[in-house]
């Protein structure tokens, strides 16, 4: 069985991107690829304290084969602005905290 062609371009643009792209020494990504009964695409973001030690912070996506075209589109413009610099994986945490307060 192949993986799902939406599924499978995902995550050859996520590759892409990240490959093509000035990395921060403190962010990580992380991509796992489920096949089968539980076709998935996860991406993971991690931010790492200055020693590279621990993970401080992180933020992850998946994409399921249900998943419609409008869900994996948004999360792809999400995640390519994340890597490209245009918006902080960490800030939304931090203001959805402030609103909790």
């Amino acid at each position: 069985v192949l993986m799902d062609e939406r599924l499978q371009a995902a995550a050859v643009q996520l590759a892409t991107i990240v490959v093509k792209n000035k990395l921060s020494n403190s962010i990580s990504y992380e991509a796992y690829i489920g096949n089968g009964y539980l076709e998935c695409l996860d991406f993971a973001i991690y931010m790492w304290d200055t020693d590279k030690s621990k993970i401080i912070k992180h933020r992850s996506y998946r994409f399921k084969a249900r998943d419609t075209d409008l869900a994996i589109a948004r999360k792809m413009v999400e995640i390519t602005n994340i890597i490209n610099g245009k918006i902080d994986p960490f800030e939304e945490e931090k203001n959805d905290n402030n609103k909790q307060a």
